[in-house]
């Protein structure tokens, strides 16, 4: 046999590609020997048998084999090859010179990197050794490209399932094994669908296969929140998303799902959630306990702030009341529906312990049931607990002083909604309502002492008052007038309840020093003289000496003492002027004057209305302060003020 062509004898890398020639005839074997030798490669061994071929194979390891089809022995070079090639992962090109159908097929099946007809020429020899190498050296690459994917698929923390076309599973991670509870062999070859069925986050609604929309449209597709129903009903809350799997051409040829457990990122993000709305909700509460003013009111507005919190259906309090030896709810907000007046029950059933309100009342701690379907404390209720969604429930008692005073109730829509957490949180909550709830009750309790202590003080007032004009039955009535006429100006000034409220006090007794001055005097029907009238004058600075000595909250015996003083400086007792003098005496002065005129004394007859607010007003700035001379004139002349009794 002779060789065709010319050598090609460039120079060949530092590493030579080393080469096992099988090759049964010698004279060929040299020949092909040489030819390697002349292009480059190294000549590593030699064999001349099929078994030969795989000892020296496994024993040389070479980079190459150039395997003659035809061999003596029980083993042919397609045999050999096929084992060589298995065991080895080592290229194998043929060399032969049959090409007839049946040897081709059987070649074909061994997956050669190349095959040669003899006779060959070293160029065709060269491109083919080359061709199968960087063939080998690329599947290689793709090999071990393919392992390290698949090996990262597998220990990724995300699920991964791919499908063909059809949407039938080609591959799935162990991930996506745990998460779905289907194994790998299982589920391969079934549609998705099947594997990975998702609904909403209620469970109620089925939603369509991701992959499905990929496949149609070649969109990615991304879904939050969904909930995975396993393969023995396991529920688990995934984010996933789909994306088509695309060949060189564009063409999808697939999809791959990926997708990942976040039910446990999912509860601590309700979690957060909850407790922030939680803490808003005592904050708002709180703000809510500074501004009511009654129990009613208060109650409601904390029902109603932690009624927002999620999933709190229903906020409840209810009250111990000691007069009917019962206790009931008195305030709710929140999904009610006729069910609070279940809760309703007397001493003898506290005793008992009835359900957690009523644990709560009894022992003064929180009473929780985690699950109200099958907590024995709530049998009672279960049925229409359940029907209304309470699937949990806490009662915290109300307590001051070791004092039960009543209970906070909240259910809730979920199983074991109160850890520790919201119970600390809820404890807090209860804290402050029982602080505001005393407070409410102690400024009730106040505000009725202070009624009563206003009564007794108005009712002495008014003796004293009755006690003075009982010496002067001409002017009986005229410290009355003087109280009510003052209280009007006042309030037309636009002054403070609690003003009014003294200078009406002030308009009673601003005469009480008279009590000095002999009733001779007072009743006198003719004119006065300057020793009498001296003497009459005494009676502010001994009215101011009196009331003094006692205690209001009001500047009544300096107003007493500077009711006859004028803004020119020319009245009695010090003889003050304009920005000495106090609002309440000025007052007292403009309306003394005017009962005054208006009505009879001993030494003359009533001068009138008319003339007496024709006189504050022609003194006006000069005796008397303009803004009251301004009300007083405006409630006689534009709201028809009276005194009512005769003057």
């Amino acid at each position: 046999m002779h060789w065709v062509g010319e050598r090609d004898r460039e120079p060949k890398a530092a590493h030579p590609i080393r080469v096992l020639v099988v090759e049964d005839e010698s004279v060929v074997s040299k020949d092909i020997q040489e030819s390697l030798k002349g292009l480059g490669y190294a000549i590593c061994g030699t064999a001349f048998a099929g078994e030969e071929a795989i000892q020296k194979a496994e024993a040389l390891q070479p980079d190459l084999v150039l395997m003659d089809i035809v061999l003596k022995g029980d083993i042919d070079g397609v045999e050999a090859a096929e084992t060589i090639r298995s065991r080895l992962h080592v290229p194998v090109i043929y060399l032969t010179a049959y090409s007839d159908e049946h040897t081709l097929n059987r070649a074909k099946v061994t997956e050669p990197s190349g095959y040669i007809l003899k006779p060959f020429d070293e160029r065709e020899l060269h491109t083919t050794i080359e061709v199968a190498m960087y063939r080998h050296t690329m599947q290689k690459k793709l090999k071990e490209s393919e392992r390290w994917f698949a090996t990262t698929l597998k220990s990724i923390g995300d699920a991964v399932i791919a499908t063909n076309t059809e949407g039938r599973i080609t591959f799935m991670n162990p991930v996506a094994e745990l998460l779905t509870g289907w194994n790998h062999a299982e589920a391969l070859g079934n549609e998705l669908s099947d594997v990975f069925s998702v609904r909403d986050q209620d469970g109620c609604i089925l939603i369509k296969n991701p992959v499905t929309k990929v496949l149609e449209d070649g969109v990615v597709v991304d879904l939050r929140n969904s909930l995975l129903v396993g393969k023995e009903g396991t529920k688990l809350i995934v984010d996933d998303s789909a994306a088509p799997i695309v060949d060189d051409s564009g063409n999808i040829v697939g999809a791959v799902l990926v997708f990942r457990d976040v039910t446990e990122r999912r509860k601590a993000e309700d979690k957060r959630a909850k407790m922030n709305g939680l803490l808003m909700a005592i904050r708002n509460m709180n703000e809510s306990l500074l501004r009511v003013k009654s129990e009613p009111e208060l109650f409601q507005q904390i029902c109603e702030s932690l009624a927002t919190v999620q999933n709190f259906n229903l906020v409840s309090i209810s009250l111990v009341d000691k007069d009917r030896y019962e206790i009931r709810p008195v305030a709710h907000a929140g999904t009610e529906e006729g069910f609070l007046p279940l809760c309703n029950f007397t001493w003898d059933e506290l005793a008992e312990g009835r359900g957690p309100i009523g644990t709560a009342i009894s022992t003064g701690t929180p009473c929780v049931v985690n699950d109200t379907a099958t907590d024995p404390c709530y049998t009672l209720w279960k049925p229409e607990a359940l029907k209304r969604g309470f699937k949990s429930t806490i009662a915290l008692p109300l307590v001051n002083n070791g004092e039960v005073m009543g209970s906070l109730d909240v259910y809730s829509g979920e199983k074991d909604a109160f850890g520790p957490e919201e119970i600390e949180f809820l404890m807090e909550a209860a804290g402050d309502i029982t602080v505001a709830l005393k407070s409410l009750r102690l400024e009730k309790e106040l505000a009725s002492s202070l009624v009563a202590v206003k009564k007794a003080l108005t009712k002495t007032v008014e003796a004293i008052a009755y006690m003075s004009e009982m010496r002067d039955p001409y002017t009986a009535g005229h410290q009355r007038r003087v109280a009510k006429l003052a209280s009007a100006i006042a309030r037309e000034m636009r002054m403070s309840e609690e003003q009014i409220e003294g200078i009406r006090v002030i308009g009673f007794l601003h005469d009480v020093g008279k009590i000095v001055v002999p009733a001779e005097i007072l009743s006198k029907p003719g004119r006065i003289n300057e020793a009498e009238f001296s003497l009459i004058r005494t009676h502010s600075s001994v009215g101011y000496e009196i009331l003094k000595l006692l205690e209001f909250p009001w500047p009544v015996a300096t107003a007493v003492l500077q009711h006859h003083e004028r803004l020119d400086g020319s009245g009695y007792p010090g003889g003050l002027e304009s920005g000495q003098l106090t609002i309440e005496a000025e007052i007292l002065a403009v309306a003394d004057v005017v009962e005054s005129m208006a009505s009879r004394r001993p030494y003359r007859e009533a001068l009138g209305i008319e003339k007496a607010l024709e006189e504050i007003s022609q003194k006006k700035g000069s005796l008397y302060n303009p803004r009251v001379v301004d009300a007083c004139l405006k409630i006689f002349q534009e709201k028809g003020f009276q005194f009512e009794e005769p003057v």
